[in-house]
């Protein structure tokens, strides 16, 4: 690689740990050079190698089962079928010798078989000889830059269920191709197995799986596959990807006409090959045409593939993937300087430079803690992160700074508060119509969100400089919101508004971040909450729900400290926190009165983790008694668990204790109050609808 801060920085990274990555897919696998492609050997060569996202390209059988091969047609290269007589015999070209000059042929297809047949198949390594004179001969012609050395086993060919178990088993993503049919749909003629219902069965088997919708990446060469999914399957085609190579056929400029009419019809993600993404400007990669069109249009970016090229040295130009860059394409380092333009420019428009600093770590590794700041997020209310690479890499990994519209019901809600002077207090938010029980009141998304090991770890001038360059970097209204939000005393402005004005939240698989939200900032603190938050990381979301009804008028409070915290603690953390001298019944009332809440709040959080315990332990009749028992605690006290989520609980462990009658009963309870709560993350709903279907499954096999 030529010398250059990317070499520099990339050096610096040669001694850290390498970790899983969901910008890293696996294709075939990910072991092809050394595995059959589509096998369980290769997909945990994938694994290691860190990948965090596994593909599975999918085609069916003859009697419509999915399994995971390349291409339909590709078993005679991809399989010992050609060896075994009576299988070559159903080939749709079975395999005829090399004789007189001329080559062997064989063409075996996915649709020749049943998938009783194709599980006899052994995979192998992707190659034939074409100068064969029998199937022995045939099935070699391994390429020299593979290696059959552990092909001698039989790895066997994969269902996609199969494939399904093992990806979710390691805890990774899915991306599964439909691959387009090289027989004519519906097959056979006449059939009523048409591409709709090919298409609709990939979406069925994650379904049946019990596999989120946010873990899978569907893809398809054709664009009405995709349009299926937008229109059948709304959720699963959020991530829907349509693999786009028009350019190669139509050329580049209609490849780049088509992209707002992908836009407009709800195409969220397209994926075309490298070239297409990148260009030479004055002797350096930058985004291509196709790039920034793509982003001007909102559409986000999958590229394939990149270690799919000879050597980049050799005076080549590295061949097709590389083929727009090929005039400054000299040494192997090269493939760092395209996905370094891949990484920076073609994932999130940041409005500033990233600013970041090395911090050190545990076991002398180092960790890149930056500023970046979107003012486009949630239409130009603007966001500034200011936490590790990592952190922010997972966010944009789960989308989760995308301005995808919220579900209909969350945007349909009327307005139900106002900020205004509260005696006493400065400003806080009060009702302005009856608010009921359980209904979410509030909607806000952080204008700052730091990740704590961030604070920890930088010096306090360091600390200080970069935040207040956060605050700095957002949209004019939201950095006055900040800048006008109540203040602690202290010395350095922007300790003083963030100290008393963040609320904690977890971010990227449970790392602690502190999220500034200017309008939950204005709720007070109570001891007798009427309300709570809850947030949501893939929406990057903080909603306000109200504990009980809440009358015209009436102020909307929180309680800044765990509702179970004993008076003296709760005090304490209040006063050295947010400099409140709490004088409320619950603080510096009667003493029996105290001790009563102190009794019945540390019985809530016991009766909670006792349900937990039971559940693992198996002793889900004892869960459900003690959960009954937590509701009607909860409910003296007036701060009852959000009704969905307990009736989630409910009806996990009547599944669980064999009582069908009540997991019927509370699943469909907990249904209906996702779909009544109308949050800006649906994914609980459609979690509730998933584990409904599972039970009505059951009863349905019982006879019920």
């Amino acid at each position: 690689m030529d010398e250059g801060p990317l070499k520099r920085r990339l050096a610096s990274c040669s001694e850290k740990e390498m970790k899983r990555s969901d910008w890293s897919i696996s294709h075939r696998g990910g072991g092809t050079l050394q595995f059959p492609e589509h096998t369980y050997e290769s997909i945990m060569a994938g694994t290691r190698m860190g990948a965090g996202i596994q593909e599975c390209d999918v085609t069916f059988t003859k009697d419509h089962q999915l399994v995971c091969r390349h291409a339909q047609c590709d078993l005679h290269t991809t399989t010992n079928v050609v060896a075994i007589p009576e299988l070559n015999a159903k080939c749709t070209t079975p395999f005829t010798p090399a004789v007189n000059g001329s080559t062997a042929t064989a063409k075996c297809c996915t649709s020749d078989f049943t998938l009783a047949e194709i599980k006899k198949l052994c995979a192998k390594m992707d190659a034939s000889n074409p100068a064969a004179t029998t199937p022995a001969e045939y099935l070699g012609g391994t390429p020299g830059y593979q290696t059959d050395l552990y092909a001698k086993t039989c790895s066997r060919v994969l269902r996609l269920r199969e494939f399904i178990d093992i990806v979710d088993g390691l805890g990774l993503k899915f991306t599964p191709e439909l691959k387009t049919p090289e027989v004519p749909m519906p097959f056979p003629p006449g059939s009523n197995y048409t591409q709709a219902r090919y298409a609709q069965q990939m979406i069925d088997e994650f379904k049946t799986a019990g596999i989120k919708p946010e873990r899978v990446w569907p893809q398809s060469f054709l664009y009405d596959d995709v349009l299926y999914w937008l229109k059948a399957e709304p959720r699963w085609a959020r991530q829907a990807v349509l693999l786009d190579e028009s350019a190669d056929s139509q050329g580049m400029p209609h490849a780049v006409a088509n992209l707002e009419e992908y836009a407009k019809a709800g195409v969220k993600i397209v994926a075309p090959p490298l070239p297409y993404l990148v260009a030479v400007e004055n002797g350096k990669i930058v985004p291509s045409e196709y790039a920034r069109t793509a982003k001007r249009h909102g559409l986000k970016i999958i590229t394939w593939s990149l270690e799919r090229s000879g050597w980049l040295g050799d005076g080549s130009g590295g061949g097709y993937y590389y083929s727009s860059i090929a005039n400054v394409t000299n040494n192997e380092g090269d493939v760092y300087n395209l996905l370094h333009v891949l990484a920076q420019d073609n994932v999130v428009s940041w409005s500033f430079p990233p600013r970041c600093i090395s911090q050190s770590v545990e076991n002398s590794s180092t960790r890149l803690d930056c500023l970046f700041t979107s003012t486009d997020f949630r239409n130009t209310h603007g966001i500034s992160l200011v936490t590790s690479t990592t952190a922010v890499a997972h966010l944009i990994g789960i989308d989760a700074l995308s301005d995808a519209p919220p579900p209909l019901a969350a945007r349909n809600r009327k307005p139900a508060y106002e900020i205004v002077p509260v005696e006493g207090k400065g400003k806080g938010v009060v009702a302005t119509r009856k608010i009921r029980r359980g209904e979410i009141i509030m909607i806000d998304v952080p204008a700052v969100l730091i990740g704590i090991p961030f604070l920890a770890d930088t010096k306090p001038h360091h600390r200080r400089r970069i935040l207040k360059q956060a605050i700095k970097q957002l949209p004019a209204e939201t950095s006055s919101r900040v800048y006008n939000l109540y203040r602690s005393s202290g010395q350095y402005e922007v300790d003083t508004i963030l100290g008393p004005n963040s609320n904690t939240v977890f971010v990227a698989e449970q790392e602690v971040h502190v999220g500034l939200f200017t309008e939950v900032a204005r709720i007070n603190h109570s001891c007798r909450p009427n309300a709570f938050y809850r947030f949501s990381e893939r929406r990057l979301t903080m909603e306000v729900v109200a504990y009980h009804a809440i009358e015209p008028g009436e102020e909307i409070v929180m309680s800044y400290v765990p509702i179970e915290t004993p008076p003296e603690k709760r005090r304490t953390y209040l006063k050295d926190h947010w400099d409140i001298d709490c004088t409320c019944s619950l603080c510096r009332g009667p003493e029996a009165e105290v001790a009563d809440s102190e009794f019945w709040r540390g019985r809530i959080k016991d009766l909670k983790a006792t349900v937990l315990d039971a559940k693992a332990e198996g002793f889900y009749q004892d869960a459900i008694n003690m959960a009954e028992e937590w509701l009607m605690f909860s409910e003296w006290e007036r701060v009852p668990p959000l009704a969905p989520e307990y009736h989630d609980t409910m009806a996990d462990l009547y599944l669980r204790n064999g009582d069908m009658v009540n997991a019927t009963r509370h699943a469909r309870m907990a249904l209906d109050s996702w779909a009544r709560l109308g949050s800006v993350d649906d994914e609980e709903l459609e979690n509730a609808r998933i584990f409904l279907q599972r039970v009505n499954s059951l009863n349905e096999k019982a006879g019920h």
